[in-house]
């Protein structure tokens, strides 16, 4: 099944090209409105936090979409009457969508640093009271494990990338929709900040997170139960009934 998957994602280079595309513009956008004013000094590592706060409702959808586009043909008769079960195309589709979200979080994190690295060539100046780190939160943060916080950016970016894939694939698997889920994605990812909520400020790699430090329940467990969960629901279903519908 892995080497099916990704001779498919080869085939279909195209697509993921185009969202690469698509999040670098994103995440250039991004560095450029923040930094707009130029009111404070900023670095490299000030880009990882900027595309952070924003990715939910910006990179999270462009993956979202492209999953949709790159799995939509799978539904197709012949590819399903050749399985053995519905558990293997479900899990198959589970799979597809955690491959594409992991090549485009590692895509994430390169592009991130590319657009950083061109805004500046300073690392990190978090140390520093001119920086926008301080601006922010009013405190210097010394002694930054960078690799840390990169690697959380990349986690982080890869288990919100594979959520928000999985969730209009499980509409899709279920009621033969990909728009409810399209549109429930968005909702959750637009209004995930809401002050009742804060679930997208808690898994972002903001400022105050890394003072703070990373909260593993929701940079890494709850996400992570979540496609799990996402999993087994897609597991329960034991009819083939859809396969006459897309045959009509």
């Amino acid at each position: 099944m892995g080497k099916r998957i990704c001779k498919e994602l080869f085939a279909e280079k195209q697509i993921l090209f185009c969202a690469m595309i698509l999040m670098l513009i994103v995440q250039y956008a991004l560095n450029i409105l923040q930094k707009s004013a130029h009111l404070y000094e900023d670095c490299i590592m000030d880009s990882f936090v900027w595309v952070s706060d924003s990715m939910q409702g910006t990179s999270y959808l462009i993956v979202m979409a492209v999953v949709i586009i790159e799995i939509k043909d799978s539904y197709k008769p012949d590819r399903i009457c050749r399985s053995k079960s519905l558990n293997s195309i479900w899990i198959y589709h589970v799979l597809k969508s955690g491959m594409i979200s992991f090549v485009l979080a590692v895509f994430n994190v390169f592009g991130t640093y590319l657009v950083g690295r061109s805004a500046s060539d300073k690392l990190c100046i978090w140390d520093s009271t001119n920086s926008y780190c301080y601006f922010v939160i009013g405190k210097t943060l010394e002694n930054v494990n960078y690799g840390l916080v990169i690697f959380t950016f990349f986690l982080s970016s890869l288990l919100g990338f594979w959520i928000s894939a999985l969730i209009p694939l499980l509409t899709a698997w279920y009621c033969d929709s990909y728009l409810i889920g399209a549109v429930l994605c968005a909702l959750i990812n637009f209004f995930g900040e809401f002050t009742y909520v804060k679930y997208d400020t808690l898994r972002d790699v903001s400022y105050s997170n890394i003072y703070k430090g990373v909260d593993v329940r929701y940079q890494f467990i709850y996400p992570f139960l979540i496609i799990l969960l996402f999993l087994v629901i897609g597991c329960f279903k034991n009819k083939r009934d859809f396969i006459a519908k897309i045959s009509r």
